[in-house]
């Protein structure tokens, strides 16, 4: 257990913070952290987690900026392929959400649909306005619904945020991408 220390920040978001740090112990109350991060983007959102389910969209409801860019790489759920039907579910639960809190949201989905790749990805990343880069320790689920004790790593060299964005790029060359709004520019298979 963490003693009191003059150096660890606790945060309100239920995190407690030394220097590019953060880290949730279960129990405390709900996580906000990652839901705060999210509402500073002004830009674009992009998050790279394997199992970002529908039932996480709710990460986005401190999300205020009208006509962000969110682009998530995800395998979406645990079945081998995702059907249009299923990453469409998952966008329009996104953009109901952002909507009612009056954002116009361009939205693209990148799903993994090989096995092989998925198995071997576990890290999670998010990225704010293409500057801020963080190191997420679980999947969104669990910046809703806790059931472990996690960290968030902000960080801050230029040259490591560089290198995570040419990785998130590399792996959406591979995925199919969906979009909202609905536009052929959004559509692609790979």
């Amino acid at each position: 257990m963490l003693r009191s220390d003059p150096y660890i920040v606790v945060e309100t978001s239920g995190f407690q913070t030394v220097k590019n740090y953060s880290f949730y112990r279960k129990g405390a109350q709900p996580p906000r952290l990652y839901q705060h991060i999210l509402s500073a983007a002004k830009i674009s959102i992009d998050i790279w987690d394997p199992y970002f389910s529908e039932e996480a969209a709710h990460v986005f409801d401190n999300v205020r900026q009208d006509h962000i860019k969110i682009n998530i790489l995800t395998k979406l759920n645990k079945k081998a392929v995702q059907t249009n039907a299923d990453v469409d579910a998952f966008v329009n639960k996104i953009k109901n959400i952002l909507e009612d809190n009056g954002v116009t949201p361009e939205i693209k989905v990148y799903c993994i649909t090989k096995n092989s790749f998925e198995r071997n990805w576990h890290d999670r990343y998010l990225v704010i306005d293409d500057k801020e880069a963080y190191l997420i320790g679980t999947s969104i689920d669990e910046q809703i619904d806790p059931i472990k004790d996690f960290g968030i790593y902000h960080i801050t060299d230029n040259d490591e945020i560089r290198f995570i964005k040419q990785c998130m790029l590399y792996c959406k060359s591979k995925c199919i991408t969906r979009g909202y709004p609905y536009d052929i520019n959004c559509y692609a298979r790979h």
